[in-house]
């Protein structure tokens, strides 16, 4: 009688999530059609994470290795989260339904995040997104609606909020418990936007005055003089960020012309000319590591 031989064969099969990719992100991070994406700023590399979910408005831990982004489907409820250097899950922060556009404070130590809901406050969260406090703004409430945009000086003392439909600004003192409304600021622009730091006196935003194109402008916020720097040749979206130096921005921007999609583009301050860095559909809200 011959013997039966039964062969089994055992596959084993690995798997890792897409959403963790395997290297840590690059030095400026962005969102491209809601993909969290990466890019060196010479533009010499370049990758993005597969995900079922949409990230907006992604930024560095000050000296340090986390990232904070808002998060959900499209079109639907957005939650704020908390991500590794390779872009892969911490956690949610608690309670941050429906909040935006969140925001370290210069140290690191904390973020605040925005919503329509909250007009007048602002919430802020310790540096691991599990505690929470409601931050009122005090003074000028009779001024807005809604709060759309924060941006921190250098020492913390001071913050811009840009607000309504994206054409005035509110200087305020920061305090621990509260923000001290100052003055609106820039009431005269058609449209402003980000706004980043280059000291606690000074500042870069994007704005239209007396023509439809977006500029890249210079403010002193004391004295509310304004000086038009311009990057050469592009239109400007929303979107800014500065370099650790203080030398060089990112810019989301198209061509004259081109006006079919919106790209990253590195711009160091007096060059003729700036250089295109991602070649994406809708490259926006970039950030740039510190």
């Amino acid at each position: 009688m011959k013997k039966k031989i039964y062969i089994f064969i055992l596959v084993i099969a690995t798997w890792a999530p897409s959403s963790s990719p395997a290297s840590e992100l690059l030095t400026i991070v962005y969102s491209n059609l809601g993909q969290l994406c990466s890019t060196t700023p010479d533009g010499a590399t370049n990758f993005c994470i597969s995900s079922e979910k949409e990230y907006r408005s992604p930024s560095w831990q000050p000296n340090g290795d986390h990232i904070v982004a808002g998060s959900g489907y499209h079109d639907g409820a957005y939650e704020l989260v908390l991500l590794n250097k390779d872009g892969s899950l911490i956690r949610y922060l608690y309670k941050s339904n429906k909040f935006i556009r969140p925001v370290w404070s210069p140290d690191g130590e904390f973020i605040y995040g925005l919503n329509y809901s909250y007009a007048k406050s602002i919430r802020k969260w310790d540096s691991e997104g599990k505690k929470f406090t409601d931050v009122p703004v005090k003074g000028a409430e009779s001024e807005y609606k809604y709060l759309q945009m924060i941006s921190f000086s250098p020492s913390n003392k001071r913050a811009v909020l840009l607000l309504d439909n994206f054409n005035k600004m509110l200087l305020v003192s920061v305090y621990n418990d509260h923000f001290q409304a100052i003055k609106i600021i820039l009431k005269d622009y058609s449209y402003v936007s980000q706004s980043v730091w280059l000291d606690d006196n000074n500042l870069l935003f994007v704005g239209k005055k007396d023509e439809p194109r977006g500029e890249l402008w210079e403010l002193n916020v004391d004295s509310e003089k304004v000086r038009k720097l311009g990057v050469p040749r592009l239109w400007l979206r929303d979107f800014v960020t500065l370099s650790p130096d203080g030398k060089a921005v990112i810019v989301c921007a198209m061509p004259d012309n081109e006006e079919t999609k919106w790209n990253l583009w590195h711009y160091s301050f007096g060059s003729p000319h700036a250089k295109r860095i991602t070649d994406g559909i809708e490259d926006v809200s970039p950030y740039w590591r510190h």
